[in-house]
C-alpha cells in the first residue's frame, strides 16, 4: 500500500498523517505572460533524423515520484522534452528532484550543452546550474503544478518549501521555486511566508500554483493566500490574504510538511479544497471544504457559498475541476471525493456556489471496486475536436494499481473506446498509481506519471500503449 504521508525524516516531529492526501494541478493561465505546461526554448542539442517523439511500451524510471510531466518545446515549436518534479514537502531538501526525458528517444534528457549528464537533480534556492547527488535545499510540495512563462525567463516555477534561511525569513519559508529549463539551471527562489511554530494555525506548507494575468497564487496551510507578482518579483503587496478556506495541516511542529487539497484556477477565480479529517495535524478538524477566492478583490468572492462534502466514509476530496456544456463552454465545477468503502461521491456547482447536476455518465467512469480511491484534478484538453477530462485513478487496496478514465464534454458520456478506467499493464507490472498527465497535440499522444516513478504514454482516443 502507498503510504502517502510517510514518517519525515529531518522534521521537527515525526509526522503521522493519513494514508494519503495529495495534491491537484489544472492552472488557469492567462494571456499575459504565463501558460502551463509548455514554454517555448531555444538551444536545444540538434537530433539526428526525424523525431519519434516516442516512449518505450514498459515506460521510463525516471527516478523520482512525480506529478504530471511538464512538456517543453523548442524555438521552432516541437515538443522534445518531459520534465517532472518530485513532491512530498518533508522530503529532505538534499535528495533529487527533477528528471528530464527525451521524448524523441524516450532516454534521459543530455545536458544544455548536449553531452551525457546523470538524472535526477537536486533543487535549489539560489540561481546556478542543476547539480548532481546530495546538493539541494528545496522540497517540492503535495502537488508541485507548474507554471511556465513565455517571457525572455522561460522558466518553470512550483511551490516549494526551504528550512534554509534567507534574508526575509530566518527560519525557513513556503515559496515559488524557479527552474530555467533551456539552460538546465536554477533561478531565484521566491519567499512569501515564513515556516510557523507557534500556538494556533501555523504555516507548514504551501499548494498551487495557480497563475492569473502576472501574479501566481498558493494556498498556505493556514488558508490564507500567498501570492507573487511576476513583473516585480515581488511578493504581492499586502500578502498573504485573507480567504474563507480552512486550515489544512496546520498544527504547530508539523512542518516542512504537505498542503492537503487541491487548488485550482477557472474564469479567474481561485477554488480550494481543503481536507482536514484529522485532529492529530489540524487545529480545526472539519470534512473536505470548498471555497473560492477572488483575485480582482484579493478577497473571498463575493456570491460564493463555502461547501462542505458531508459522509461517513469521506477519504479525501483532491479533483476539482471545470465542468462543460456540450458546446465547451464552462458552466461550472466539480469535485470527486474519495471514500474508504467502495466508489466516489460527485458533486458539482454552478458559479454561484449553488448546487448543479452530475453530467450524466461521469460518475460511471470511476469504478465501484476497490477502497480509499485516488482521484487527482483532470488533464482537461481538446482531442479530436472534443472537449475531454482524463483524471488519473487507483485505489489503496491496489484492486486497480493505476489507471485512467475519459470523460467527453461534447458528448456528455464516457469517451467511446476507452476502458474506464484504462490501466497501463506494461509499466511495472501494470502497477503506477497514476498523479497526472500532459498532452502532446503533436502526435496525439499523452505522457503519464505517478507514484512508481514510471513515465508512460498512451493513445488518448481508446487508451493503447505506447503511443
Amino acid at each position: 500500500m502507498h503510504n502517502f504521508f510517510k514518517h519525515k525524516p529531518g522534521g521537527r516531529r515525526i509526522y503521522r498523517g493519513p494514508e494519503l492526501l495529495h495534491r491537484p494541478r489544472p492552472l488557469l493561465v492567462a494571456a499575459a505572460a504565463l501558460v502551463l505546461s509548455m514554454a517555448v526554448v531555444d538551444g536545444l542539442p540538434a537530433h539526428a533524423g526525424p523525431p519519434t517523439r516516442a516512449l518505450p511500451a514498459a515506460g521510463v524510471n525516471t527516478g523520482v515520484d512525480g506529478f504530471a510531466p511538464n512538456l517543453y518545446t523548442t524555438v521552432n515549436g516541437q515538443i522534445r522534452q518531459a520534465w517532472v518534479l518530485a513532491h512530498h514537502g518533508y522530503a529532505p531538501e538534499d535528495t533529487p528532484k527533477v528528471s528530464c526525458i527525451d521524448v524523441d528517444t524516450g532516454d534521459f534528457c543530455t545536458d544544455a550543452t548536449g553531452n551525457p549528464t546523470t538524472w535526477p537533480k537536486p533543487l535549489n534556492t539560489t540561481p546556478k546550474p542543476l547539480g548532481s547527488g546530495n546538493t539541494g535545499d528545496l522540497s517540492t510540495t503535495q502537488a508541485p503544478n507548474g507554471v511556465i512563462q513565455t517571457d525572455a525567463a522561460r522558466v518553470l516555477r512550483f511551490p516549494v518549501i526551504t528550512q534554509s534561511p534567507n534574508s526575509t525569513f530566518s527560519g525557513g519559508s513556503v515559496g515559488i521555486g524557479c527552474l530555467n529549463m533551456q539552460l538546465q539551471a536554477n533561478c531565484q527562489y521566491a519567499p512569501l511566508a515564513p515556516l510557523t511554530t507557534q500556538v494556533g494555525s501555523n504555516i507548514n506548507g504551501i499548494s498551487g500554483l495557480v497563475a492569473i494575468s502576472n501574479r501566481i497564487y498558493a494556498q498556505l496551510t493556514n488558508g490564507r493566500m500567498a501570492c507573487y507578482d511576476v513583473a516585480s518579483a515581488l511578493p504581492c503587496p499586502g500578502q498573504p490574504f485573507t480567504t474563507n478556506s480552512p486550515p489544512s495541516n496546520d498544527l504547530a511542529g508539523l512542518g516542512p510538511s504537505n498542503y492537503s487539497g487541491s487548488v485550482v484556477g477557472i474564469r479567474n477565480r481561485i477554488y480550494t479544497m481543503s481536507n482536514g479529517l484529522l485532529a492529530d495535524t489540524n487545529t480545526s478538524p472539519h470534512m473536505p471544504t470548498l471555497t473560492c477566492f477572488d483575485p480582482a478583490t484579493n478577497a473571498p468572492c463575493a456570491n460564493w457559498t463555502t461547501r462542505v462534502i458531508s459522509n461517513p466514509a469521506v477519504y479525501q476530496a483532491l479533483a476539482v475541476f471545470p465542468s462543460f456544456n456540450p458546446q465547451g463552454a464552462e458552466t461550472g465545477l466539480c469535485a470527486v471525493t474519495t471514500k474508504r468503502t467502495p466508489g466516489v461521491l460527485l458533486n458539482c456547482f454552478d458559479f454561484n456556489g449553488n448546487d448543479a447536476l452530475v453530467p450524466a455518465g461521469l460518475l460511471s467512469i470511476f469504478p465501484s471496486t476497490g477502497t480509499s480511491a485516488v482521484v487527482f484534478p483532470p488533464t482537461v484538453t481538446q482531442v479530436n475536436g472534443t472537449q475531454r477530462s482524463y483524471f488519473p485513478f487507483y485505489t489503496q487496496d491496489n484492486v486497480h494499481k493505476g489507471g485512467t478514465a475519459c470523460y467527453n464534454w461534447n458528448a456528455q458520456a464516457p469517451c467511446t473506446g476507452f476502458a474506464n478506467p484504462r490501466s497501463h499493464p506494461l509499466v511495472n507490472g501494470g502497477l503506477t498509481h497514476d498523479y497526472g498527465y500532459a498532452y502532446n497535440p503533436q502526435n496525439n499522444c499523452m505522457y503519464g506519471m505517478g507514484h512508481y516513478a514510471y513515465m508512460f504514454s498512451f493513445q488518448p482516443d481508446g487508451g493503447a500503449a505506447p503511443c
